[in-house]
């Protein structure tokens, strides 16, 4: 800083040339100016942006663009599921065969397809080669399994869906898995033109049914206890693939069934 005596106050100085102040305002260049300004301003801002608390909300614009997936869950206390079906839809559902606890629905079913395979030694095969089993609908074996198409008729009677296919696989353990996959409406126009809906219902053992964005690669899953329903609708068929995760060892020597539809219900365009 450039000292000045009285000078500047009373415009005259007693010692004149002898004074060792200087009697001029000291010069300020412009860059000099224009270097002040930015750090003067660039600690404003500092002190600014640490008064600042964090942003918990981007915008407050109405959004009214539909979800990429649509997850309900419900319990089933009457005969017929009364919401509107929609093609972004994940539904879950508990209760429709009973208690989660109660294995006798799977117990049945183990029977009876193991009764029918004794005139087909090759009734079920490794899907895919090695991943889990599935039972072989050309042998005819559901003729012998009532407690299978009571299930396929209450899914059916439940979801007012019209059946195009089903199948039955079989877990035989916790080591046994499906990969990440579309069903065949997503990709075949012949399927997609009879098939809007994927319904599946899992007996036995606990397992978890994942869902992974096709561009995202996102990954929820839902666990499926005993006796649980869940059901997906085309547009999550096209935007998902879904599987069975693996499950971390040790491996649990408990079966697992589920039971799958395709088919068509009436499904809600509007969104």
């Amino acid at each position: 800083m450039v000292k000045t005596c009285s000078f500047f106050l009373k415009g005259t100085c007693k010692k004149g040339d002898n004074c060792k102040f200087r009697h001029e305002f000291p010069r300020v260049y412009k860059s000099d100016s224009k270097r002040n300004n930015r750090e003067s301003n660039n600690s404003i801002k500092k002190r600014h942006k640490k008064r600042r608390h964090p942003k918990n909300t981007e915008s407050f614009k109405p959004s009214f663009k539909p979800p990429d997936m649509r997850i309900i869950s419900t319990f089933a206390n009457s005969n017929k599921y009364k919401r509107k079906f929609f093609g972004n839809d994940i539904i879950i559902v508990n209760g429709l065969f009973g208690n989660e606890t109660d294995l006798n629905i799977r117990d049945k079913l183990l029977q009876e397809t193991e009764n029918a395979s004794k005139n087909n030694i090759d009734l079920f095969k490794l899907w895919h080669g090695d991943t889990h089993y599935i039972a072989d609908d050309k042998l005819g074996w559901k003729k012998h399994c009532p407690t299978f198409k009571m299930v396929v008729n209450k899914l059916a009677e439940y979801f007012d869906v019209e059946v195009k296919a089903t199948r039955f696989n079989v877990y035989e353990d916790s080591s046994q898995w499906k990969p990440l996959h579309h069903d065949a409406a997503a990709i075949k126009k012949d399927k997609a033109a009879i098939q809007n809906t994927t319904i599946a219902v899992s007996f036995g053992l606990e397992r978890e049914v994942a869902f992974e964005h096709s561009k995202t690669k996102t990954i929820i899953s839902v666990p499926l206890p005993n006796g649980s329903i869940y059901v997906f609708n085309k547009d999550v068929n096209i935007n998902w693939k879904h599987g069975i995760l693996q499950m971390p060892k040790p491996v649990i020597n408990e079966k697992r069934i589920s039971i799958i539809l395709w088919g068509w219900l009436k499904m809600d365009e509007s969104k």
